[in-house]
């Protein structure tokens, strides 16, 4: 009887515990056809409004958020309750469960805690007048600012959440949450590019009244950072509104003496290299890829003119005539005081080349630079509004990304994003190949660069090798040379130099060596100074040049070693490229251990950068 008594008890607690199990499997299965059912819905509903862009995308979802939300939470309610949460301890099967309850927490997050409050801000600065005659009242702009940051940091967080939830095993719930996971990454990459515009014109008014100089520079004549700034004026800032001041052409500009940055300007252009330093020149403040180097520099100059001795200098902008184009495509046209017209298409060819042949005279030039350059920003700042601010959030990211647009300040309220700060994160390399040009000519809108990133092997160490190859093609056809005005082809002040190195201090030799490089400075001939950044935590190696130049001087191609600003660069006197012909410069690259895949960093191009990158480790 015992033994019957407990194989009876003991039937009775598996048949309890296979009940339990049937019971719970099919709560189970009921909550994930209802999480499907609903998550389906709610991401059908973003689907159908997200567009190209965030701002777009929200009054879309405005008749559509009250349903977004009852979807949304009615798929959290179910996996965040008790039998999902056992369904994550599943063997295998867990880490689907742990997925999906990663996917609707995100998408439930987006639609109740970040959508409605972005969507309210976004609505209230619609109804503002934030420009008018010319000035532009950032106060609507910086009291919205800090509900765009804090929903960014939301995001950031719940794309990064769905980045690292675990794989799935089942195709159809991988593909599912793998659709889910691009589409938050767009809406994440969005809400930065957003976030990055309107903090970036907060932080203008940030720590109270004074200016901020805006640069433009100039795609023609290269420097590390851009080109050479053509027309400087400023921004003035008085009680939460900016206004356009006055432009000065770099000709109004006086040489100073040693100024913050001066060392570091030096050690990167090549006459420097010769013997001779240069002191405080507007020409060549952006020679330093670092951009926060080139803005103090650049403070430091303008302090020292008449114009701005008495100036509060809050911060530095820059913009070159690629970046002015793209924001009249969006704002519109200019009209100048000749009848010239700017526009969205012309805009960079005709400031980087065009007119030079339309207005020979320098000094009509100069005029004609400062025009342009103050009527555009009056444009940008006069005819401000929401509507243009959604049009401009993709293209001003995508312009701070590649070098156009720079933004510094000096106030301590956090960096910019488009600030142009070197990398110092060894986790995220980045290697950068900078120009800067050295004939005095107009030379550089006939110069194509392109290069190709190779990651060649996974070292024992867990390092990573990389090969750049940075080409450089001088478009301009030889029988071109003759017909162009000089001006674009080359106004080297070949006996001014000549003057300048034979006061310098240095050998018979060096002095020889200057002297051939000098002499080469011919019409239509490209002189390019390589600027070489290691990446942080990494290393350079087995630099060479390839060029099939008559005009080359290889000695002048070798690359030296120099510390600027607190880093390693690798730079040389310079590489001669005559019209028609082609230079190549190659590198190896060392990522630390651990490091993300590398990034290449570039001066500038007036068109789209031509970078492809490429992975033999897979081959």
């Amino acid at each position: 009887m015992a033994k019957g008594g407990a194989a009876k008890k003991v039937a009775i607690a598996v048949a309890a515990v296979l009940g339990v199990i049937v019971i719970y499997c099919a709560l189970l299965v009921g909550s994930v056809l209802q999480v499907k059912r609903h998550a389906t819905q709610a991401v059908s509903i973003v689907q159908s409004a997200i567009g190209s862009d965030i701002p777009s995308a929200l009054p879309a979802l405005a008749d559509k958020m009250a349903q977004l939300q009852q979807e949304t939470k009615a798929a959290r309610s179910q996996t965040d309750g008790i039998v999902w949460r056992i369904s994550t301890m599943i063997p295998y099967f867990g880490d689907d469960f742990s997925a999906v309850r990663t996917a609707v927490t995100a998408l439930d997050t987006m639609s109740n805690d970040v959508a409605p409050n972005v969507s309210d801000a976004l609505e209230k600065l619609q109804q503002q007048d934030i420009a008018s005659g010319g000035t532009l009242n950032v106060k609507p702009l910086s009291s919205m600012a800090d509900t765009i940051v804090q929903a960014n940091t939301v995001i950031q967080k719940q794309s990064k959440a769905l980045e690292n939830a675990p794989e799935s095993h089942v195709g159809k719930v991988r593909n599912v949450l793998e659709t889910g996971t691009t589409l938050f990454a767009k809406v994440a990459n969005q809400s930065n590019q957003l976030t990055k515009v309107v903090s970036m014109f907060s932080q203008l008014v940030d720590g109270g009244e004074g200016k901020y100089l805006i640069m433009v520079q100039s795609n023609a004549e290269a420097q590390a950072a851009g080109g050479v700034p053509g027309s400087i004026g400023s921004l003035d800032v008085e009680d939460g509104k900016i206004s356009v001041g006055e432009f000065h052409s770099d000709s109004e500009f006086q040489l100073v003496g040693d100024i913050d940055g001066t060392e570091q300007i030096n050690q990167m252009y090549a006459i420097s290299q010769f013997g001779v330093d240069y002191g405080g020149d507007i020409r060549i403040a952006t020679v330093s890829p670092n951009f926060p180097i080139v803005a103090k520099y650049a403070t430091g100059v303008w302090k020292q003119q008449s114009f701005g001795a008495n100036d509060t200098i809050k911060g530095v902008m820059s913009l070159d005539p690629y970046a002015l184009q793209s924001l009249l495509g969006i704002l519109g046209e200019v009209t100048l005081s000749n009848g010239v017209q700017l526009d969205g298409n012309n805009t960079a060819q005709y400031l980087s080349n065009t007119v030079y042949r339309d207005i020979p005279d320098q000094n009509q030039q100069d005029a004609f630079f400062k025009e342009s350059a103050q009527l555009i920003m009056q444009k940008v700042f006069g005819s401000f509004d929401a509507k243009n601010m959604f049009s401009l959030v993709k293209t001003m990211s995508v312009l701070g990304q590649q070098r156009h647009i720079y933004n510094v300040g000096f106030v301590d309220s956090g960096k910019s994003e488009w600030n142009g700060e070197l990398s110092n994160d060894p986790k995220q390399p980045e290697t950068g190949l900078f120009v800067n040009e050295m004939g005095w000519s107009k030379m550089d809108w006939y110069a194509k660069r392109s290069a190709v990133v190779t990651k060649m092997k996974i070292n024992q160490d867990g390092t990573t090798t990389w090969h750049v190859s940075y080409t450089i093609a001088n478009s301009m056809k030889p029988e071109e040379v003759e017909s162009t005005p000089e001006y674009i082809t080359s106004t080297f002040p070949t006996s001014f130099f000549e003057d300048l190195i034979a006061q310098g201090d240095m050998s018979d030799e060096e002095r020889a060596f200057a002297t051939v490089m000098i002499s080469k400075a011919q019409p239509g001939v490209l002189w390019h100074i390589y600027v070489i950044e290691p990446p942080a935590g990494g290393s350079v190696s087995d630099i060479k040049v390839s060029n099939n130049s008559a005009s080359r001087v290889q000695e002048g191609e070798q690359f030296s070693k120099i510390k600027s600003d607190g880093r390693d660069y690798y730079t040389n006197v310079g590489v001669l490229i005559d019209p028609g012909c082609t230079a190549v410069v190659e590198y190896n690259v060392t990522t630390a251990a651990g490091a993300s895949d590398l990034k290449l960093d570039e001066t500038p191009v007036p068109y789209t950068p031509q970078i492809v990158y490429e992975d033999k480790t897979k081959e």
